[in-house]
């Protein structure tokens, strides 16, 4: 699910991003206020994505996966911002948490 995320990030694909989340996504940044719903948080990864000049590329860390029930999924991880083509950090690894809830193939997501 990473890798494929982090492709559509990298081709600047906003819709293929969002196949990773839900119709009700809240996600939270900081200084911001939240982006609540798939069309809002479309937006803001399309603003994001408009802005990159630099080829940001994300990698992802899988800290904890686990079932909560039948419908649900939720993984907790990390992630750095790089470069490309030098893929240098931009940013450092972070200890923070992000959390993804999969519902029937969609993910919601919360960052702390």
């Amino acid at each position: 699910m990473e890798d494929a995320y982090a492709v559509a990030t990298v081709a600047k694909d906003a819709d293929g991003v969002m196949a990773y989340y839900a119709e009700d996504v809240v996600s939270y940044s900081k200084e911001k206020e939240p982006a609540k719903g798939k069309a809002a948080m479309r937006q803001y990864i399309a603003d994001g994505m408009a802005k990159d000049s630099l080829g940001i590329q994300p990698a992802f860390t899988v800290l904890e996966l686990f079932g909560n029930d039948d419908e649900h999924l939720t993984e907790i991880g990390s992630w750095v911002n790089r470069i490309l083509p030098e893929q240098k950090w931009i940013t450092e690894p972070t200890s923070a948490s992000s959390k993804r809830t999969a519902t029937s193939g969609s993910v919601s997501a919360t960052s702390a």
